[in-house]
């Protein structure tokens, strides 16, 4: 009988954490999904110093992944250590497919991790359409996993609904002057460490921001926010926008209202206190 697949497990020699830095989160999907190009892939997850992947892949292919990966891993995050040997756990059947699949999307709360709230390190975000990298994920998903439904992935925010952010929202953030968190928003929509830099998907994502900002703000303002002259903005404002990225950045703007109101310490801009709060 064919394999179902596998569940993988990387760690460090030295359990070190992995990616300690927003950026390094985001590079770390980056990372995944660059090896992952040409394999099934259904999910990952990554706690503070392991990784998590289900590969609907037979042994000899997860084991070619994984090299790959841990190559990847180690170019892109700058590891100086090498990994522990990875862990393969064969998937017995539909429901523990299911069930690896939550398990690794879990990961950030599984353990306790507070450094994470964005879920930059996960699959997660291209589930639900927060994120846009380059990635087959979804579709296999869609095919292998056909009972799931999105309230199921919604559960791993903490969170009630995910909705994209009404523009009174986004104006909400722009008269509080967390002009930080809209920035971060459109960032991670596209897994990016901020929206400096000419890399084409950082430009679309800037460009995305002017385009959500253009119908609360004045161009005094959109400038303000995304940290560009008058003229610049006018041109970003004026770009076709894409449909995904304008929806991920709205789902991205709503994800920090949520943190805002309900744990404020996760988002604070000079946070004075270790985190105490259960997502």
């Amino acid at each position: 009988m064919p394999d179902l697949g596998s569940h993988l497990m990387f760690r460090s020699d030295d359990d070190r954490v992995f990616a300690p830095s927003t950026a390094l989160r985001r590079e770390l999907a980056r990372s995944v999904y660059r090896v992952a190009n040409g394999y099934p892939l259904a999910s990952f997850g990554a706690a503070d110093n392991h990784l998590h992947v289900e590969l609907l892949a037979d042994r000899a292919t997860a084991g070619k992944f994984a090299h790959a990966l841990m190559c990847s891993l180690h170019w892109a995050l700058g590891l100086s250590v090498e990994f522990a040997p990875v862990r393969y756990k064969p998937l017995a059947d539909q429901g523990h497919k299911h069930a690896t699949l939550q398990y690794t999307l879990g990961q950030r709360n599984h353990h306790g991790v507070q450094s994470d709230p964005f879920m930059d390190a996960c699959s997660l975000p291209e589930l639900l359409g927060m994120r846009v990298l380059p990635t087959a994920t979804i579709s296999v998903v869609r095919e292998h996993f056909p009972r799931l439904q999105r309230r199921e992935l919604i559960r791993h925010l903490g969170m009630d609904a995910l909705l994209p952010a009404a523009d009174e929202q986004v104006e909400l953030l722009v008269e509080r002057g967390r002009h930080d968190l809209l920035r971060d928003a459109a960032a991670g929509a596209v897994a990016a460490p901020s929206l400096d830099g000419r890399r084409s998907e950082v430009a679309a994502a800037r460009a995305t921001l002017a385009q959500v900002l253009r119908s609360v703000c004045r161009p005094a303002v959109i400038g303000e926010v995304i940290q560009r002259r008058p003229s610049q903005v006018r041109y970003l404002t004026g770009c076709p926008p894409s449909e995904p990225l304008v929806r991920a950045v709205r789902l991205q703007i709503y994800q920090r209202l949520w943190l805002l109101e309900h744990h404020p310490e996760l988002v604070a801009l000079a946070p004075r206190r270790l985190p105490e709060c259960g997502r």
